[in-house]
């Protein structure tokens, strides 16, 4: 059963402690709440996962960058949650998942990269795979540059042979 939300905000993430949930971004939020609905509790921790975006946390990274200009010091905390695989570790941790999982950044949006290694995991042996797709909106800085999504957006496919 899928439970849609408006926006990250609405995301439902209460499954987390107060102490984690208080680290998501919107994005993760979204991804978080994606996640749930695909993982039953009695697998949730044994499922290899791909975590695939192109930009991936791209809001924290830039106001990284713009601290680290500005010459100020930066938290490694908030270093640790801008790079690429930050949201798949953070799965790892909070669902207690201790398989392989990837982070892929598809060039120019092509998502077939991401359900190709999926579908190489399954031919490998594997039961099933989380496969989760998402963006976020670019900061404006970057937007004369390239196209972005307006709002956090997430979705997550449990695939099985």
């Amino acid at each position: 059963t899928l439970s849609p939300c408006d926006s990250p905000s609405t995301a439902n993430v209460s499954f987390l402690p107060a102490m984690q949930r208080r680290r998501l971004s919107p994005l993760a939020r979204a991804v978080f709440h994606v996640c749930k609905q695909c993982l039953v509790d009695d697998d949730s921790h044994c499922t290899p996962s791909i975590f695939c975006s192109v930009y991936g946390e791209t809001e924290r990274t830039y106001t990284l960058v713009e601290s680290i200009a500005r010459g100020e010091d930066v938290s490694p905390m908030v270093f640790s949650l801008s790079v690429h695989n930050a949201i798949s570790g953070q799965f790892g941790i909070f669902f207690n998942n201790k398989q392989a999982s990837t982070a892929i950044a598809p060039a120019n949006y092509a998502y077939i990269s991401c359900i190709a290694d999926a579908l190489g995991q399954l031919q490998e042996g594997a039961k099933s795979v989380l496969l989760v797709c998402y963006e976020e909106a670019l900061p404006e800085f970057y937007q004369i540059y390239t196209q972005s999504v307006d709002r956090p957006l997430a979705i997550a496919f449990k695939l099985n042979l």
